[in-house]
């Protein structure tokens, strides 16, 4: 997710993406959302401070490559967050996937 790196008050509540698709049938464009859920504030702010990507994060791991000391809580926030914004972009290719009989470029 390219907007990762934007101010934090953006990860503090919902954000919705729209983009537009091209209806199987009529060529009409069509509008889908994708839902940016909200990031615990207090995850993001660990991640922040600690320099790391949220992956590294998750598996604990300074900016340095060593083992981190990062909270198991707050990793298992940042995890679920991450997972919750990989299933809202599957759902997303489904979707041009099926509108496109499964020949549209990869917008994600």
């Amino acid at each position: 997710v390219g907007c990762i790196q934007n101010a934090q008050a953006q990860w503090f509540g919902h954000i919705h993406f729209y983009f537009g698709l091209k209806h199987a049938i009529g060529g009409e464009p069509i509008a889908q959302e994708i839902n940016i859920p909200k990031l615990n504030e207090m995850a993001y702010e660990q991640v922040d401070v600690a320099g790391v990507t949220f992956k590294d994060f998750i598996d604990n791991k300074a900016a340095d490559g060593s083992a981190g000391k990062f909270s198991f809580v707050l990793r298992g926030y940042v995890k679920k967050w991450v997972s919750e914004i990989d299933a809202e972009l599957a759902h997303v290719q489904m979707l041009q996937e099926i509108t496109s009989g499964g020949r549209a470029p990869n917008l994600i």
